[in-house]
């Protein structure tokens, strides 16, 4: 019976015993972890800088840019609100030892900042860039916007620099050449370097985009304006959309009866679209110009890539997004 009872005053002891370890635990976790709330006193941070001078080497009297960094991104930057790096100060000193000094510039959301700089004499500059330090606050110090709320605001961010040199030379850095247009046989998809060839890569986003200019009405008319036709007409391929001509057989004994293709009022292909090189367009079924499945096709080729019969876009869209 003593025993018993001391096995239970034991897993009891045991229990508590193990509940003020995880308790302890837990309060130690919190301890080595950064806070998600402000905290006192403010933390000191160690911040590093960067910089880099580009084309170098370069020649004289030609433009580079300087850009200048740091490490930590302002804590509660956010699109145009929150807290920017302030005070960049950038010191170039020539290669005659004459020393010229540029700022101060307040950095961007992501803590850079970067100047154009025209080297007036050859040989190497050296190029300093310091930021003086700061104390992070929630809001824009050219707007007052609020920004994203953070652990670090009322932290020092410590001062810090950094150099790098630059090779200025008498003859003059040629710049990279655009790409010519082709003058032969070409595909897509189109590397990304021949920037120019734009003026001859073009699609058609059909009449509700607002690509097509002119027209309107019973029949259309509108002319897309964009890239360029060939300059010789040719038969890629053909795909048959439907049957037509003579239907033959009993049915057409003795008048020729021909297959109703109804292109007078159910005309085919009426919201056909083109996009990176491929063709999108509904597909007849008998004499409706669109019942039958939405149907995607290789351009170059006329092999057919997919069909869909849940869906009839009537225009397309290249979709271009550009965030902060």
């Amino acid at each position: 019976m003593n025993t018993s009872v001391n096995v239970k005053i034991n897993r009891r002891k045991l229990s508590t015993v193990f509940a003020l370890a995880l308790i302890l635990s837990f309060a130690v976790s919190l301890v080595a972890l950064p806070s998600a709330f402000a905290h006192t006193p403010a933390w000191n941070i160690p911040t590093y800088a960067y910089i880099v001078a580009a084309p170098d080497p370069v020649g004289v009297n030609q433009n580079i840019f300087i850009m200048m960094w740091l490490n930590w991104p302002p804590p509660t930057a956010a699109g145009s609100g929150g807290d920017r790096w302030q005070g960049y100060m950038l010191t170039v000193t020539k290669p005659d030892g004459t020393t010229e000094t540029k700022g101060p510039y307040t950095s961007d959301s992501t803590s850079s900042a970067f100047i154009l700089y025209t080297p007036t004499q050859t040989g190497t500059y050296t190029l300093k860039f310091d930021f003086p330090g700061q104390v992070a606050s929630l809001y824009n110090p050219l707007s007052g916007e609020a920004g994203s709320a953070s652990a670090y605001v009322g932290d020092n961010f410590l001062a810090s620099s950094a150099t790098c040199t630059l090779t200025v030379k008498s003859q003059q850095l040629e710049a990279v050449p655009n790409y010519p247009l082709p003058t032969s046989y070409w595909t897509r998809p189109i590397e990304g370097q021949n920037s120019n060839w734009d003026s001859i890569a073009s699609n058609f986003l059909g009449s509700g985009s607002g690509q097509i200019q002119g027209g309107g009405g019973f029949g259309g008319g509108g002319v897309q304006l964009d890239g360029a036709a060939p300059n010789s007409p040719h038969v890629m391929w053909t795909k048959a959309l439907e049957d037509g001509g003579v239907v033959g057989g009993l049915y057409g004994v003795g008048d020729g009866v021909t297959y109703y293709a109804g292109l007078s009022y159910q005309g085919r292909m009426g919201q056909t679209l083109i996009i990176n090189g491929r063709v999108y367009y509904d597909t007849p079924l008998s004499d409706h110009p669109s019942f039958g499945p939405y149907t995607c096709i290789d351009l170059q080729t006329g092999e057919t890539i997919w069909t869909n019969n849940d869906i009839s876009p009537t225009f397309g869209q290249l979709y271009d997004y550009e965030s902060m």
